[in-house]
């Protein structure tokens, strides 16, 4: 007797809806912003165990956005990013454990500059719509999570006359995400 079938979808990210940002205290006294203009993944849901599901998203280091074309092409440079060595971020998805009603703890593993460690996205899911342009449903999300800069890598850093260091160490990433099912 063959298995019942098992309602899985397979969800794609809409960029055009979705913002992939992250933030670091600066000079001790602020915090610097910055987000992601492109990316790319795709979500499956297992909507029979919703433990089952998984989550693979792409990031491409080029598409960093902070504002200032020279900040931006030193963050990408050997010193920081090294997009040349390692032109993507990637987040793959290792388990899902539910919280409470609609909250997630989605574990995996990062990868930022050639490093790859564990990390937990603390996810709100918002519910689904059915789109009336696309035509289809569409999902959305909240995740976020913390992470040392040094972790991966990213450990540039340098002492201001105040004593205080020009970058903070924990890096605070918010992921909102949009996805349209695919039939």
């Amino acid at each position: 007797m063959g298995s019942p079938s098992r309602a899985v979808s397979t969800w794609t990210i809409d960029p055009d809806h979705s913002d992939v940002a992250f933030s670091l205290p600066y000079m001790g006294i602020g915090r610097f912003h910055a987000r992601f203009r492109s990316y790319s993944g795709t979500i499956r849901s297992d909507e029979a165990e919703p433990a089952r599901s998984s989550v693979a998203v792409t990031i491409p280091v080029a598409g960093l956005d902070v504002g200032n074309a020279g900040l931006r092409d030193w963050l990408l440079a050997e010193n920081f990013f090294d997009v040349a060595h390692h032109p993507e971020i990637t987040f793959r998805s290792t388990g899902l454990e539910s919280v409470e009603d609609r909250r997630w703890r989605v574990v995996g593993v990062l990868t930022i500059a050639g490093r790859t460690r564990p990390t937990v996205l603390d996810t709100v899911y918002h519910g689904q719509v059915h789109h009336p342009f696309a035509e289809r449903p569409m999902a959305a999300f909240t995740a976020k999570t913390t992470f040392a800069r040094d972790d991966f890598g990213l450990g540039w850093n340098m002492a201001l006359a105040s004593g205080a260091a020009a970058l903070g160490e924990r890096v605070e990433a918010t992921i909102s995400i949009c996805a349209f099912r695919q039939e």
